[in-house]
């Protein structure tokens, strides 16, 4: 009994600071210990408590000539809500495809090419056919009507009166030959040190907006360098630091 006590404890911490699989997320599950696993990979989150709004595994297919289309590996798209005394502090949204049964000759992002559409973009040895990015968004249009986010916000706000008028959304892209994973980020500015009257029209931000969308991309570029690691089999960075305030 002695020697198995051990054992138990070892497979109880185990259970206890397991990550929360992709693949089997369910809506309203909490994550545990803030860490995704997306294939054989940890994807950390901010500290706080994170509960699943949506989610829904699919199969990629692939065409392999001669009306010879199979299964090319399951696709995980997931939101991630997190609350705070009732109000919504923030959203990530994660998707993507761990890995792919046959090496593709594209697997593109188009949100990597549309530079134009976002505040700063980055790019991390990226080729048309297999893009990596960093980028922020500052479009209001993530909660337009007909959209999954869309039908959370709306659930959000039926329930809620603290709901976010918007978000900033910084986002990360990485296309590989049998591999596919996007994250996305977003912020609550009136919950971060902003009003909620504040426009965040990309042609028109004040010295404030600025001065805070330079910091988010510190933000940004420190969270993507971590992400890389972990996605690339380095699983030292188990935690992402907190969304940053207003200055």
């Amino acid at each position: 009994m002695r020697a198995f006590l051990p054992s138990l404890l070892m497979l109880v911490s185990c259970v206890c600071f397991a990550a929360s699989d992709i693949s089997e997320l369910k809506e309203d599950d909490v994550v545990s210990n803030n860490q995704i696993l997306f294939g054989k990979n940890i994807v950390p989150l901010p500290a706080g408590e994170w509960t699943v709004a949506y989610a829904k595994s699919s199969q990629m297919k692939i065409d392999l000539g001669e009306s010879d289309v199979r299964n090319n590996g399951p696709f995980h798209d997931v939101y991630l809500a997190r609350t705070d005394k009732n109000k919504l502090t923030g959203m990530v949204n994660i998707y993507g495809a761990p890995r792919l049964y046959n090496s593709v000759d594209a697997s593109g992002f188009s949100d990597c090419d549309r530079d134009t559409k976002h505040y700063a973009v980055a790019q991390y040895g990226t080729t048309s056919a297999f893009p990596k990015c960093s980028y922020i968004d500052l479009s209001s249009g993530v909660m337009r009507d007909g959209t999954k986010l869309g039908k959370i916000w709306s659930d959000v706000q039926a329930t809620n009166d603290n709901a976010p008028a918007s978000f900033v959304v910084l986002a990360y892209r990485k296309a590989e030959r049998q591999s596919k994973f996007a994250i996305d980020f977003y912020f609550a500015p009136e919950q971060l040190g902003f009003s909620k009257e504040d426009s965040w029209d990309p042609d028109h931000l004040s010295d404030k907006q600025k001065a805070y969308l330079t910091k988010a991309n510190v933000w940004l570029n420190e969270v993507v360098q971590r992400l890389k690691d972990n996605l690339n089999g380095d699983a030292k960075n188990l935690a992402l630091p907190e969304f940053p305030t207003a200055l």
